[in-house]
């Protein structure tokens, strides 16, 4: 990530970076239900033969 804002910072001078999030491994949440508190109350196992939705 630093070298990322560094080249960022580099290229528009007047950015200011005022939080950063990294999310690793997202996909282990694919296919789960959550509550309104972001908790996973249970799955949906995804169908992978599926065609896309448009």
């Amino acid at each position: 990530m630093l070298r990322l804002e560094t080249q960022l910072a580099t290229a528009h001078p007047s950015l200011d970076i005022v939080d950063r999030v990294i999310a690793l491994r997202q996909d282990e949440l694919l296919g789960h239900l959550l509550d309104p508190h972001g908790r996973s109350v249970g799955v949906v196992p995804p169908d992978l033969w599926a065609e896309p939705a448009t």
